[in-house]
């Protein structure tokens, strides 16, 4: 198992807000129960995730003792329907997923 630092480089203004859990099977995940920066001090499990202005979740991160086990990273089409996901486990070699959306945000 090959560990990666749990930090993610995003180009700033974006913001940055931390989750216990997702509910469902679609994308963008839909990330719930918000958590504080003092409660992810407290935990060994959550969600990082990143928001532009418009409030997309462009990117998440499990994180687990410290490492990333999931990342997603995710596109738009004008519209605001995703247009692509990239879904990428870090213990499994870096091999990314990627999953293509047409612009009603149906997966083709």
């Amino acid at each position: 198992m090959r560990e990666q630092r749990a930090e993610m480089t995003v180009t700033p203004p974006l913001a940055c807000r931390f989750y216990v859990t997702y509910v469902g099977v679609s994308l963008p995940l839909t990330l719930i129960e918000p958590l504080s920066e003092a409660d992810v001090k407290n935990r060994n499990i959550f969600f990082r995730a990143y928001f532009d202005g418009q409030d997309h979740l462009l990117a998440c991160e499990k994180v687990v003792n410290g490492t990333i086990h999931l990342s997603h990273k995710y596109e738009y089409h004008k519209n605001g329907k995703i247009k692509l996901a990239t879904i990428t486990i870090p213990e499994e070699d870096e091999e990314a997923l990627i999953i293509h959306f047409d612009d009603n945000g149906n997966r083709i």
